[in-house]
């Protein structure tokens, strides 16, 4: 059967083939929309309630067509009569052409036709157009922020035979199903590849930053962490194993806010059939039944990374392995889980010499693998019909005999698994009972995991003995759904929940306060108790005390890794700038102990955040930190510093658990319809999944170098994670973080730049000064930044203004600007169109009135003016900070010989980059008087505005309503800030 892109190539190649050319020839415009443009319409899937001739516009011209679908305008459509606009010359006909070349190159009607769907795209806030004669057919950007609209490639079919051998591409451009899915978006994003005018990195601009000073005892620290706060399945800590365990996994008495960020992960709380919590008594009353069955089933033990699975099954050996003929073997596959293996038969061999390895340190006093009698009994079906092969060799030459066997014997030994599969069934038959936990292959790829799944089955099935896997829960309910876990019905999976860090802490230093009361510990550490009495004090104040600011961080970047989470905890105490030192320094010498209330957890923040973006320097580099920059862009081409921040507020609307998961492909569409290019949004969440900001349930987690990035899909599922959820709530809005991450991000303002590197230097000329305060702080480094970062998100508003006026859109950058400004400066709220024929919503700024004053007035006291309520006193502030970025007003300069059309366009940026829009001339006035230092009358630039009505020499620099207020455009503000730019040159 035709496809749909077939069947509409095939009419389009009879219209081609038509004598319908020789019939328009003396066709006005209607006609030739009538008989050619709604059949080509037509043709592209269009259905005649979708192409809307004749529609008005804010300014009161109409155009041809306006293409919607389900109600919201997606296209416009200007049309003239047949054969009006030349063809260019075949020699130059290429499918794309810069508009700067369509409009100064190919005649005085195509010029006329490109103009007026630029502006119309502005009338009516709309991006993509098509100019067409019915036979050529120009696709093109009404405007794009930043990019002079000269320099936009255009999409050229050069006639109805043209369009008919590169239907697809046209098809892909303008049809019906094509624009549904965001086409245009896709098409002109891939094309459009702005190189910035500048580009600066502040750390890139400084010699040399200050260093910190070295913690003189940070090889001690390292050395009590690493004993005290690391992993307790290792062979000489079985004490510890049994004390510091964490039996209990009820989490009590911390704050909503901590609760959310622990429990946002749980992918398997949301599962049909609830999956049971492992108890150690459940799951040896599991082990000893599947031992008895004789066909034993695979257990799953479930559980993040990092949750305490691999203690978890050494503390279970250790109790529950207790009657004599138990054999427990755990093998540690970390080592092959983190490294790119083959899943073939090589592996297979390789895994089954460990585990019988693993078998002869049990065995080898009693039933020695590689003995011949043991080797006999494990291959005594295969010896069995040796003898039958060769009676006569066995009956009467027993020597030679015995030499070919053990030769037999040696050929059998080197298939591994099979010699596995044979010791294992000897060893049940003497009355053992065996099994082997494959541990730690949770940070493995997805098809290590199955491999080993299926490795795990094979061998029980084979053997008899019971096998136990340990598995992400991430993995696990992705291959329940579809993968390699689908086929299976058969397994009992227990869940391992991660212990809360408190209990984890708690336990650690309950032990360790044991150790020194009783004067145990380790000879390498004790001539250093004073520092270890402090360290445990500093700890037990920092994480289990009722201010939970820090235990906060440390949960969410861990993602219940309690590794991780012990190995964050390490890194802050080694780093300079850790405020331990400062007790330390006080209390080193001292027989006395410090209080608890010495230590101001708020204050201890602000250093936490510190110690992790810097380490032990005074230089934030993403590359050697652990916290990410989420405003990164590049150097060599020009993209937005929001991207991440839009897929973290994406994600996080009104989702409260992995479950409520997002399409990469249908997150990428939404975000090119707000026009972010798709190369853009793909490279920051590859970003943010390597960073474990977001969760892919096929990606492990923490698994990827600095240089690497995940690969994705466009059917993957991504969910906003806990670490993720952190960093949108409380670590973009820290003044901290802010003010550091600037250091690492590439700037596209040199000026704004050059003031944060002025300010990155005082700080560094003062800081080695100082103890671990970070002077930049002091300086108005952060202010800098915001002002920067509020610009470029003005820009991007306006840029998607049109499509904002869609619910999740709304909600999306409101979540953006509340976090990152704190307020929302663009203050957009719903309302509806004034147009009575059109029905689509669009957005207005909610805002203060501006108070009317009379000429007299306005004219004798213009300082005293004020255009915004008491109650909004902040405003003025708002006003004063936008003016100074945008730049001085231009007083003397014309533009086309008119004195007023650059005042009021800078009056109209200025209110608008306040997050005011919808003036009227006296409020224009007003701007202009008092923060642009002239002095007009409100009634002279209304006099402008009605004159404007008749010679409509600028009105496409400007949008006006209904009620006759006015809202600068694109066009406009690429005009004002061109303006601006060179004052300020």
């Amino acid at each position: 059967m035709a496809s749909k892109v077939e069947v509409s190539a095939s009419k389009m190649r009879e219209l081609a083939a038509s004598d319908l050319a020789q019939r328009l020839k003396a066709a006005n415009e209607a006609e030739t929309r009538l008989l050619l443009i709604d059949r080509v319409l037509e043709i592209l899937g269009w259905s005649p309630e979708e192409y809307k001739p004749e529609q008005p516009t804010s300014t009161g011209r109409y155009t041809d067509y306006l293409l919607t679908l389900d109600g919201k305008p997606r296209l416009i459509v200007e049309a003239k009569r047949y054969g009006l606009v030349g063809s260019i010359s075949k020699k130059l006909q290429l499918e794309q052409y810069t508009n700067t070349y369509l409009h100064k190159s190919c005649g005085e009607e195509l010029s006329a036709l490109l103009d007026q769907c630029r502006m119309y795209c502005s009338d009516r806030g709309m991006l993509y157009a098509v100019a067409t004669t019915g036979n050529i057919w120009v696709v093109l950007v009404g405007f794009s922020t930043g990019i002079e609209w000269g320099k936009l490639r255009s999409f050229v079919f050069h006639s109805l035979e043209d369009i008919s051998e590169r239907f697809n591409q046209f098809y892909d451009l303008v049809s019906r199903e094509s624009i549904k899915s965001n086409s245009l978006e896709e098409a002109f994003n891939s094309i459009i590849l702005v190189k910035p005018s500048n580009a600066v990195r502040p750390r890139s601009r400084i010699d040399n930053s200050p260093d910190a000073k070295e913690v003189p005892y940070r090889r001690f620290i390292n050395i009590f962490f690493d004993h005290y706060f690391s992993d307790i399945t290792k062979s000489d800590r079985e004490d510890m194993l049994e004390h510091c365990y964490v039996e209990s996994r009820e989490i009590i008495e911390f704050s909503r806010d901590l609760r959310v960020l622990l429990e946002y992960d749980t992918v398997l709380d949301e599962q049909d059939d609830p999956i049971s919590e492992v108890s150690e008594e459940e799951l040896r009353a599991e082990i000893e039944y599947q031992l008895t069955t004789g066909s034993p089933k695979t257990i799953l033990l479930v559980g993040r990374v990092g949750s305490g699975k691999s203690t978890f099954v050494h503390r279970f050996v250790r109790e529950q392995s207790r009657p004599e003929n138990h054999v427990c073997i755990i093998i540690d596959l970390i080592n092959r889980a983190t490294v790119n293996v083959s899943t073939d038969r090589d592996e297979e061999q390789f895994l089954a010499e460990l585990i019988l390895d693993k078998l002869y340190d049990q065995f080898r006093d009693k039933f020695d693998p590689y003995d011949k009698t043991v080797l006999r009994g494990c291959f005594r079906k295969e010896v069995e019909q040796f003898k039958t092969r060769k009676p006569e060799l066995y009956q009467r030459r027993n020597e030679e005999y015995a030499l070919q066997e053990e030769q037999f014997l040696e050929e059998l030994v080197k298939n591994k698994y099979k010699h596995l599969i044979g010791y294992a069934k000897y060893i049940l038959k003497k009355k053992h009972k065996i099994w082997i936990t494959l541990d730690n292959i949770d940070q493995g790829t997805d098809t290590y995991q199955a491999f080993i799944y299926s490795f795990a089955h094979r061998l029980s099935s084979d053997s008899g003995c019971v096998t136990l896997v340990t598995m992400r829960e991430d993995t696990f309910v992705e291959a329940q759904a579809s993968g390699f876990l689908n086929v299976r019905s058969t397994d009992f999976v227990f869940r391992l929940k991660s212990p809360e860090l408190r209990q984890i802490i708690a336990k650690r230093r309950k032990y360790l306060n044991y150790m020194l009361e009783n004067k145990k510990l380790p000879r390498f550490l004790s001539p250093h108790r004073k520092l270890i009495e402090l360290l445990n004090w500093h700890i037990k104040a920092l994480i289990l005390g009722s201010n939970d600011t820090i235990r906060k961080v440390i949960s969410a970047f861990s993602l219940g890794n309690i590794r991780f989470s012990l190995q964050i905890l390490e890194d802050y105490y080694t780093s300079y700038h850790s405020l331990f030192h400062n007790h330390h320094k006080t209390y080193a010498t001292s027989d006395v102990m410090p209080n608890d209330n010495d230590v101001k957890v708020d204050e201890e923040f602000a250093h936490f955040i510190q110690a992790l973006m810097l380490r032990n320097s005074w230089s934030y580099d993403e590359r050697d930190s652990e916290i990410a920059n989420v405003f990164v862009v590049d150097q060599e081409e020009q993209s937005s510093h929001f991207i991440a921040l839009l897929v973290l507020a994406y994600l996080s609307r009104e989702q409260t658990s992995p479950k409520a998961s997002v399409k990469v492909g249908k997150l990428l569409d939404d975000l090119i319809f707000l026009g972010y290019q798709r190369h853009h949004i793909l490279y920051t969440i590859r970003r943010l999944l390597r960073a474990s900001i977001i969760l892919a349930p096929t990606i492990p987690l923490m698994r990827f170098s600095q240089g690497e990035l995940p690969e994705i899909k466009g059917d993957s599922r991504i969910t906003i994670s806990a670490k993720g959820y952190y960093y949108l709530n409380h670590l973009v809005p820290s003044a901290y973080y802010q003010t550091r991450v600037a250091e690492d991000t590439v700037w596209y303002d040199e000026d704004r730049a050059s003031l944060y590197i002025k300010a990155l230097k005082e700080s560094h000329e003062v800081q080695e000064k100082y103890a671990s305060q970070d002077y930049l702080m002091a300086t108005e480094a952060r202010e800098i930044f915001m002002q920067y970062l509020k610009k470029a998100w003005l820009h991007d508003y306006q840029a998607s203004r049109a499509k904002s006026q869609i619910e999740w859109a709304r909600s999306v950058f409101s979540i953006v600007e509340e976090r990152l400004f704190g307020k929302q400066i663009t203050q957009s709220v719903q309302a509806r169109n004034e147009d009575p024929s059109d029905g689509a919503e669009r957005m207005i700024a909610h805002q203060p009135a501006l108070i009317a004053v009379n000429k007299e007035t306005e004219m004798a006291n213009t300082k005293q003016l004020s255009i915004f309520p008491i109650e909004a006193i902040d405003y003025e502030k708002t006003f004063k900070e936008n003016a100074e970025l945008l730049g001085p007003m231009p007083k003397d300069a014309k533009f086309n010989k008119s004195t007023y059309i650059l005042k009021v366009l800078w009056a109209l940026e200025l209110a608008f980059r306040c997050g005011f829009s919808g003036l009227r001339a006296s409020d224009i006035a007003l701007i202009i008087n008092k923060y642009g230092n002239d002095t007009v009358a409100g009634p002279n630039v209304a006099k402008f505005f009605r004159n404007q009505k008749v010679s409509k020499e600028f009105t496409y620099l400007w949008k006006e309503n209904l009620e006759g207020r006015y809202t600068i455009n694109n066009f406009g503000r690429d005009l004002i800030t061109a303006q601006t730019d060179d004052l300020r040159v």
